[in-house]
């Protein structure tokens, strides 16, 4: 198997585990990409022995989300994590916290797999059940993130949603009787009504 992390995190426990080629019983290679991950002691050691193989920094993470077999993001807090998107869109099982801004991308055991926030054991737990479920489960669960993707964040329906959305506040806000007066005189030369 191959992982693709966005942190050192999720590689230290595979390599604990030994999950990951050049440790002891390790099959799996891990692809390491981030801008802060650099800094993490032991980074440059791992990557000398050939455990991981660190990326850095990358503007397109597509090529290396499309050589792995899932994604893994422990994460503390989110907006809403593009990076799961990205990966789901691209047919990738998401390993990913169970906090807001990630659980929206994720149907669990159908499109990927939570775990946790700060919960070592719990993130242990995901990848190893990842790691046992059949190539034909694996296979299925991308397909699935795909197909969410296509069906639920499809950027045409997420513009028309968004559109009508402030549409309709700005209707709500133009039927305060004290806005009509500030869009007089902000706008003078338009009725607001």
């Amino acid at each position: 198997s191959s992982y693709y992390a966005g942190g050192l995190n999720p590689v230290k426990i595979l390599i604990e585990r030994k999950y990951v080629r050049g440790v002891k019983g390790g099959t799996s290679e891990a692809k390491v990409g981030g801008n802060y991950a650099a800094s993490l002691l032991g980074q440059k050691e791992a990557e000398e022995k050939g455990i991981i193989k660190y990326h850095g920094l990358q503007r397109d993470v597509r090529p290396f989300i499309e050589n792995a077999h899932c994604f893994v993001l422990p994460s503390y807090h989110e907006g809403m994590a593009n990076v799961i998107l990205e990966a789901s869109a691209t047919g990738r099982p998401v390993l990913a916290s169970n906090i807001p801004g990630c659980i929206e991308g994720i149907d669990e055991n159908i499109t990927g797999l939570t775990f946790k926030v700060k919960d070592t054991d719990s993130l242990i737990e995901s990848v190893e059940k990842f790691i046992n479920l059949s190539y034909e489960e694996k296979i299925n669960m991308g397909l699935n993130a795909r197909a969410k993707m296509e069906k639920e964040f499809d950027f045409e329906d997420m513009r028309s949603y968004t559109d009508e959305e402030i549409n309709a506040a700005i209707m709500r806000v133009t039927e305060i009787p004290e806005i009509n007066d500030v869009l007089r005189f902000i706008f003078p030369d338009k009725d607001p009504s």
